[in-house]
């Protein structure tokens, strides 16, 4: 019996030595119970993340911004003279848009060219016009110098329509004319404006010498200067 109990004697404090020292601490009950902790944050970024409302961006960060559109500003021209560009500057103004005349170097219609040619040589030229006052037409000349070199001229016509008429006789006649507008590069006028429409019609679209005028979109000037008529306080510019 004696050596039972001091069996079981042994057996207890072999038990209790294991349990305080042998044994390991129960970790996953700890990190679980940590788990239903509230988590710390620094005082100052809790106040930044409760001032920023869902969907905005955070403070310092610029929203992007569109561009302004571009101002709406025109051209009417060209006008041989300030004179002629005047006449519709006060039209303008009395619909409340106020104008800025400008100079600048403008192509220009010089008419209408009726000419055979050219020809390679000065001889050929000459023999070309032999043919034409053989046929009857006696109203010509050789260009001496130019891109038409030795080319035969018919007429230069202010218009198109008697252009044509004189390009048609001389087929007529046997011959192969050609019709071109002669472009001249002189100084004209132009009144600029800022404006989203033109109040004008097709007939004041004409100047008195019956040439057609035009309307061309620009980019508005930053600058001021002094208006084509009356005080204005939009301002022109080169």
């Amino acid at each position: 019996m004696r050596p039972l109990v001091f069996g079981l004697l042994l057996a207890n404090l072999f038990y209790l030595a294991w349990h305080h020292w042998v044994r390991l601490p129960d970790i996953p009950a700890q990190r679980a119970a940590s788990a239903r902790l509230p988590s710390l944050s620094v005082a100052s970024e809790r106040a930044v993340s409760d001032n920023v409302a869902p969907g905005r961006p955070a403070p310092g960060r610029a929203e992007p911004v569109e561009p302004p559109p571009p101002r709406s500003c025109r051209s009417l021209g060209p006008f041989p003279d300030p004179a002629a560009a005047r006449v519709l500057a006060d039209r303008l103004s009395s619909d409340g848009i106020e104008t800025v005349l400008r100079s600048r170097d403008t192509e220009v219609s010089g008419g209408w060219w009726v000419y055979l040619g050219p020809e390679g040589s000065r001889q050929a030229a000459r023999a070309l016009t032999g043919r034409l006052a053989s046929a009857g037409i006696d109203d010509f000349y050789i260009v001496p110098s130019g891109d038409l070199r030795n080319a035969v001229s018919l007429g230069l016509f202010r218009e198109q329509g008697r252009a044509e008429y004189q390009a048609a006789e001389a087929r007529r006649l046997g011959f192969e004319p050609t019709v071109r507008e002669r472009m001249l590069t002189e100084s004209a006028f132009w009144l600029d404006f800022k404006a989203q429409s033109v109040p004008l019609g097709p007939d004041d679209l004409q100047s008195a010498d019956g040439q057609l005028l035009r309307v061309e979109d620009r980019e508005c000037p930053p600058a001021p200067q002094t208006p084509a008529s009356g005080g204005s306080a939009w301002s022109g510019y080169r």
